[in-house]
């Protein structure tokens, strides 16, 4: 089981600027930027598939590669699969990348079961990209105007820290 290191209250300031991003095809289309997209809202304490699941809300063209990190995530169901959740991401993105991440994406490497898991804590590792902003680029309005759901509470961008509506 993964054990959160930052508060509640740092995860959801994280989430306010770090959405999560992945890559998809529409209707067959590739696209320029490899299919990145972002989502709607989802609740980020708990496993969504955006790829299957989420509901693109626009493309990420505005996004560069900064980064590739290892993270680890809790091993869930009977087939103990890899379901991350911006939750565990967040909280383990690397202090010296605040203020250049504004999205991130996850997959499980390809590696050996042996490779994939942390013996120590039963964590599956993951291999997380993490993205910042082209020169002159801003993040969609759109996007910066999802709210952040964690725990069945919606906090938008401009709510006081700690206070949800």
């Amino acid at each position: 089981m993964y054990i959160l290191k930052r508060t509640s209250e740092e995860i959801v300031e994280l989430a306010k600027n770090i959405k999560p991003v992945a890559k998809i095809k529409l209707m067959g289309k590739s696209f320029s930027n490899g299919g990145l997209f972002y989502f709607k809202a989802e609740e980020i304490s708990s496993y969504v598939n955006l790829k299957k699941k989420g509901t693109p809300l626009c493309k990420a063209d505005c996004l560069v590669k900064i980064a590739t990190i290892d993270t680890f995530h809790s091993q869930v169901g009977w087939d103990m699969s890899f379901q991350p959740t911006t939750e565990q991401v967040l909280d383990q993105i690397p202090e010296e990348y605040f203020g250049k991440v504004v999205a991130f994406s996850v997959k499980q490497p390809n590696m050996t079961p042996e490779e994939n898991l942390d013996p120590n804590l039963s964590l599956i590792r993951g291999m997380t990209t993490l993205y910042g902003l082209k020169d002159g680029w801003r993040v969609p309005e759109r996007v910066k105007t999802q709210p952040v759901i964690y725990k069945g509470n919606k906090i938008f961008q401009n709510d006081v820290k700690g206070r949800s509506k």
